[in-house]
């Protein structure tokens, strides 16, 4: 059973509460929640906050919490599968991951109407590439930032409708990073590694190894695929399923959320607010 309330003192009498509201207000209800006392379960959509001073404050309760899940789904996906996967040597050492999510949604009559049009600058660093920022963090901690554009292609010069950023890890592992509402519909993610290429496209993932393959006047050729797999429904479709299921079987366990969980939401938060530096 759910209920939708205004009344903050019947609020915390929840066991669990959804911060589903748009993202200028999240930070200002999870201040509120915590003046409160609520020590409950949040179901946050990302981001926790759009700004630094709301930053320093939540990361004062929020580095401890350990009942907060923010629904950064794409930790529960196909893409951090394959990344999992290249944990076996055999395939080498990752060295380039490029990702690119795009569609054309800024050249559609009504967009200009919707919630997404908005004068904000950085809309898609918050709302489209925070997930791989935040899957990538995860995986492989704090990047250091290369370079950061956020531009217009289509109709609608208010809107900075794409994005391009190029992240570098620790050892020297290089991300590019492409979401736009400009182009033609894409969904890709590859891994180049020293002894294989991994990619997920249209739904199905494939694994090309080894490096040393060759033809038969010895020259390199593409690897044969070592792995293959096909998902059913859409990457977004599943991902936000498994995030749920997630969430809800810690919750049915009355478990707590791993505190290097929650660190790495505020190590996320914190290099998007450096890139706007």
């Amino acid at each position: 059973n759910y209920c939708s309330i205004n009344n903050f003192n019947n609020i915390i009498k929840s066991d669990i509460i959804i911060i589903s509201s748009p993202n200028k207000t999240h930070a200002y209800y999870l201040n509120k929640l915590h003046k409160l006392g609520f020590n409950n379960y949040i179901f946050c959509e990302k981001p926790l906050c759009e700004n630094k001073k709301d930053f320093k404050e939540l990361k004062k309760f929020l580095k401890k919490f350990d009942k907060l899940y923010v629904n950064f789904n794409y930790r529960h996906s196909a893409i951090s599968n394959i990344i999992k996967k290249i944990n076996n040597p055999k395939y080498g050492k990752p060295i380039q991951i490029n990702f690119y999510n795009s569609h054309g949604l800024a050249f559609k009559n009504e967009f200009n109407s919707s919630w997404r049009s908005t004068n904000d600058k950085n809309f898609m660093l918050f709302n489209k590439a925070i997930h791989i920022i935040d899957l990538l963090i995860f995986f492989f901690d704090q990047p250091k930032i290369n370079n950061y554009e956020s531009i217009s292609f289509a109709k609608n010069k208010s809107f900075n409708d794409t994005l391009r950023l190029s992240i570098t890890f620790k050892n020297k592992l290089l991300a590019n990073i492409f979401c736009s509402y400009s182009t033609t519909f894409l969904f890709r993610f590859e891994i180049i590694c020293t002894n294989s290429h991994i990619i997920y496209d249209k739904n199905k993932i494939l694994i090309y190894y080894p490096r040393n393959s060759f033809g038969k006047n010895k020259q390199f050729i593409t690897p044969p695929v070592n792995f293959s797999k096909t998902f059913s429904k859409s990457f977004e479709n599943d991902s936000l399923i498994n995030s749920t299921n997630y969430f809800c079987n810690i919750v049915k366990k009355n478990g707590k959320f791993k505190i290097k969980e929650v660190e790495s939401y505020l190590k996320t938060h914190k290099f998007l607010l450096d890139i706007l530096n």
